[in-house]
C-alpha cells in the first residue's frame, strides 16, 4: 500500500496466489504516494489512521470503518491524513483477476463483478469481516477455518453488488450433513479446507455452512475444533505429550493445541490433568 519508511514495518505472506501485506506504522509517520498503481487488485483495510486520496481526478477520505478497493492498473495518490499516538495498522490482499475468478467457480459464486469507479466501500460489516479474515490468515489457525473465513468475505463483498444468487438454495440435508461430519472425523489431522469438505459431499460451500449450523447449531470449523480438542484430550490421558499430540490432531504447534484446549475446556491440558 505504501512506500517503503523507517517507521513502517512490512509483514509479506504469499498463499496460493493470495498476497498479504500487513503494515505496522509508528506514531508520527508520515507516508505519501504520488500516482502510483498496483500490479494486482488490492483490498485495503485499517485501523486507528485515516488517508487523503486521488483517482481519476476524485479525492477522498478514507476512514477505518470502510474498505479500499482498487484494480489492477488504477493510477492513485495516498497522503496520510492522520495516525494514532499509539500507532497504526494497514492489512491489504492483493490478487489477480485469475485468481478471482478462480476462487468464485471453485465457490459456485456468480462471474465477478466489481465496481472500482469509487475506490470507497463503506459498510462496516464487512470491513469488520475483512479485518478477522486477514488477522486469521496470517495465524496459524486451522486452514478450515481460514477457507471459511475467506470464502464468507469474497461472498459477502461479491452480493453487496449482485443480487444473492444462493442465500436460500436448497433444504437442509441430513444424509450430506452425516457425511460431513464422517469426513471431518476420518480426517481431522489433516488441513480440511471448506472447498474440499463441500465437495466431497456435492454441496455449494455456504449452503454448507449454513445448513450445518442450522441443524447443529455451530459451524463445520468449530465441529472440527471441538472433535480435535476431544481427540488431543484421549491421547495426552495416555500421557503422550502436547508437542508429539498437536501434530496428530491437527493443531499447527503445541501453543495453537493449548489455546483450543482452553477455549473448549476453559483451562490448559497441564491444569485439566490436574485437577
Amino acid at each position: 500500500m505504501m512506500g517503503k519508511a523507517a517507521d513502517t514495518k512490512l509483514t509479506h505472506i504469499a498463499q496460493d496466489g493470495l498476497h498479504l501485506y500487513r503494515y505496522d506504522m509508528a506514531a508520527g509517520a508520515r507516508i505519501s504516494m504520488e500516482k502510483v498503481f498496483h500490479e494486482e487488485i488490492a483490498i485495503i483495510g485499517f485501523e486507528r489512521c485515516a488517508w487523503h486520496s486521488s483517482q481519476n481526478g476524485r479525492y477522498y477520505f478514507e476512514t477505518p470503518d470502510c474498505l479500499v478497493i482498487r484494480d489492477a492498473g488504477q493510477i492513485f495518490s495516498l497522503e496520510s491524513a492522520y495516525i494514532s499516538p499509539s500507532g497504526a495498522v494497514c492489512r491489504e490482499l492483493r490478487f489477480t483477476p485469475e485468481y478471482l475468478d478462480a476462487l468464485c467457480a471453485q465457490l459456485e459464486l456468480p462471474q465477478p463483478t466489481l465496481d472500482y469507479s469509487n475506490p470507497l466501500l463503506a459498510f462496516e460489516p464487512l470491513t469488520r469481516l475483512f479485518m478477522r479474515t486477514h488477522s486469521l490468515m496470517e495465524s496459524n489457525d486451522c486452514a478450515l477455518a481460514k477457507s471459511s473465513y475467506l470464502a464468507t468475505f469474497f461472498y459477502a463483498l461479491l452480493n453487496i453488488k449482485l443480487p444473492p444468487q444462493i442465500a436460500q438454495q436448497g433444504q437442509t440435508n441430513p444424509k450430506k450433513l452425516n457425511f460431513a461430519i464422517e469426513y471431518l472425523r476420518a480426517y481431522f489431522s489433516d488441513a480440511i479446507t471448506l472447498p474440499a469438505l463441500a465437495a466431497h459431499i456435492g454441496m455449494n460451500p455456504f449452503v454448507l455452512i449454513r445448513q450445518f449450523k442450522k441443524h447443529l447449531g455451530i459451524t463445520p470449523h468449530e465441529y472440527l475444533q471441538i472433535y480435535r480438542v476431544i481427540q488431543a484430550r484421549k491421547l495426552i490421558a495416555q500421557g503422550h505429550k502436547l508437542s508429539d499430540v498437536a501434530p496428530l490432531c491437527g493443531f499447527a504447534d503445541q501453543s495453537h493445541l493449548t489455546r483450543s484446549f482452553r477455549k473448549k475446556m476453559g483451562v490448559t491440558p497441564g491444569r485439566y490433568y490436574s485437577l
